[in-house]
């Protein structure tokens, strides 16, 4: 990530890099990792851990058939039957779930800024320095939401439409893509996984846009801080920065169902259970001996 600032105490290293696994994967729903805290969903709670000093790793329960949890650098949301769920760091407004939300089909949360695809479109709010709240009038039937770094991107009936700041491409969607699966917008770059395979734009100072040639019949794709990961038919993929360790996967993943790339850490929900790895001078890849039944 460019101006990065290398504290001392994080090049100590002195907490492991290693993955951690500690939580059963019954009744996982998903996982999410933010800058320096990540979550794990059930059905009625939010597990988060590492950093809290804006409430983002506070665990939240009582939701009522939860289906996905986003989380940004410093707050999350939950989607359930009873709505929009967001707690955490709230300085420019992230949290503050707009009123008249309907039928809350996806959330996606990154920097400052939040966005959801409800019954009647795309609705982003927070910090909006660049544009990344402001959603285009032109977008019809959207499919798919991602918000990055101080970006937003959307995937409706014409395609990848994307908004916001755009000093090193991220917005500049390639002309290439066809039939659009997915997409995700990390820090600075942003990738989609179409008929062809994976692309990704934008910043690549550290290879984060480069894919690797050994990628095949891509599942699912996550763009971090300054790397990005994908898995497919042989398990995750991850490449970019790795100064942390945070491309470097554990070779226990097995049967992988969900993958969420960080700051500067990366989470997969496998088999197993959920396992974490890359930077943790947080705790945020120490992931909770929490049985779940």
């Amino acid at each position: 990530m460019k101006n990065r600032i290398y504290l001392v105490a994080w090049m100590l290293l002195l907490f492991s890099i290693l993955p951690k696994q500690a939580i059963a994967s019954t009744g996982v729903i998903g996982v999410a990792a933010g800058a320096d805290h990540s979550c794990i969903l059930k059905s009625d709670e939010a597990i988060c851990f590492g950093d809290n000093a804006y409430g983002q790793a506070k665990s939240i329960n009582g939701f009522k058939n939860a289906r996905q949890i986003v989380s940004g650098f410093y707050h999350n949301c939950v989607i359930d039957d009873d709505g929009l769920w967001c707690w955490g760091r709230s300085d420019s407004g992230q949290t503050d779930v707009p009123a008249g939300l309907k039928e809350v089909k996806m959330i996606s949360a990154s920097g400052g800024h939040t966005c959801a695809l409800d019954a009647v479109g795309v609705k982003c709010w927070g910090y909006n320095d660049s544009g990344q709240t402001k959603v285009p009038a032109s977008l019809k039937d959207v499919k798919a939401i991602s918000a990055g770094g101080d970006h937003t991107c959307a995937l409706d009936a014409g395609g990848v439409k994307c908004w916001g700041r755009n000093t090193d491409g991220q917005t500049k969607v390639p002309a290439s893509l066809k039939d659009v699966k997915a997409i995700s917008a990390g820090m600075y770059h942003t990738c989609a996984l179409d008929a062809g395979g994976v692309k990704c734009w934008g910043y690549n100072d550290s290879g984060q846009t480069k894919l690797p040639a050994s990628l095949k019949d891509v599942k699912a794709i996550s763009a971090g801080g300054d790397h990005t990961c994908a898995l497919d038919t042989a398990g995750v993929k991850c490449w970019g920065r790795n100064t942390d360790g945070q491309t470097k996967v554990p070779a226990s993943l097995k049967d992988v169902k969900a993958i969420s790339a960080g700051m500067y850490h990366t989470c997969a929900l496998d088999a197993g259970g959920v396992k974490c790895w890359g930077y943790n001078y947080s705790g945020q890849t120490n992931v909770p001996d929490l049985e779940i039944k």
